[in-house]
């Protein structure tokens, strides 16, 4: 019994590591979106970070060491975490365990099955709230200090952090601290702040 509460807290803990790109390896013409999980790490800070549908960071793998053009990428086999914008002092570091693409339901269930909670972000509470109102139920009542994600911004943000490559659904993040370029933590596209705003002015014309 004991072994299996260690496996069970292992799997609820570690973090799965991305293959090398395929783009990275020397003549490959491999689709690079396409990274399967080859293992797993159990690291003493990153098993702290917490759950959250809108995250403040993402993690990228150089387990390669070389394997990346980045300016931040390491010189020997490393994971490291990027902030994807401004975090308020005090405020709480986060990672989503699940595709931000996916839909509310699919991101819920994969939580339960996987890490055994359900999650109740500010974005899942608001999309709880809008099925419970199509339905004609009762919302799900808010707790202390909770809060509900404004749709606007959910919009905004899965458009400036979600990487558009066909068939990726990565994570952007600063290359650097305050810097005006942002890299995809599966992929590696890039797409500079510029880019992005024109983006967003193309949607709201």
């Amino acid at each position: 019994a004991e072994v299996l509460q260690l496996l069970r807290m292992d799997d609820c803990n570690a973090h799965g590591v991305l293959a090398r790109r395929a783009d990275a390896l020397d003549g490959s013409e491999a689709d690079p979106t396409a990274r399967g999980v080859r293992g797993a790490l159990l690291l003493a800070s990153g098993s702290l970070v917490n759950h959250e549908c809108l995250p403040t960071l993402a993690r990228f793998d150089d387990c390669d060491a070389g394997s990346r053009s980045s300016a931040t990428a390491c010189s020997t086999p490393c994971v490291s975490f990027r902030t994807l914008h401004a975090v308020p002092r005090g405020g709480e570091l986060s990672l989503s365990y699940v595709p931000l693409l996916w839909d509310g339901e699919e991101r819920r269930a994969r939580c339960r099955a996987l890490f055994g909670f359900d999650c109740r972000c500010a974005r899942c509470r608001a999309e709880l709230r809008e099925e419970a109102e199509a339905q004609g139920k009762e919302a799900p009542a808010a707790g202390l200090g909770e809060e509900e994600a404004d749709w606007r911004y959910v919009d905004v943000f899965l458009l400036k952090y979600v990487c558009a490559r066909p068939g990726c659904g990565g994570t952007l993040a600063p290359e650097a601290p305050g810097g005006s370029a942002a890299e995809c933590n599966v992929c590696g596209a890039k797409r500079t702040e510029k880019e992005f705003l024109e983006e967003l002015q193309a949607l709201q014309e």
